[in-house]
């Protein structure tokens, strides 16, 4: 299963999101980067606005790498009924 990485102390707001719901905790960071985006607005006009990003890093086992390096896709699932704005990248390269 896909592990969320714990973000070390000092990288920004950490919060471990659904832990006081019972849940394992998602380990998530607030701030990493302001995104300028374009938006509708309440009458139909395009306007920028600015957004704070949120992170949560993963990693995968030896096994779902290799299925990925084999051509299955990545799901990402979202436990919502609208789709948020969202984007997945690949991290640097540990070192």
């Amino acid at each position: 299963m896909v592990e969320n990485v714990k973000l070390p102390d000092g990288s920004g707001v950490v919060n471990d999101v659904g832990k006081s719901q019972g849940f394992i905790g998602i380990s998530i960071q607030y701030g990493m980067e302001m995104l300028t985006v374009t938006a509708e607005g309440e009458g139909g006009e395009l306007t920028e606005v600015a957004v704070n990003t949120v992170e949560a890093h993963w990693k995968f086992s030896d096994e779902e790498l290799s299925r990925l390096l084999m051509g299955a896709p990545l799901i990402v699932h979202l436990l919502t009924t609208r789709w948020p704005p969202s984007r997945i990248t690949v991290g640097e390269i540990p070192g």
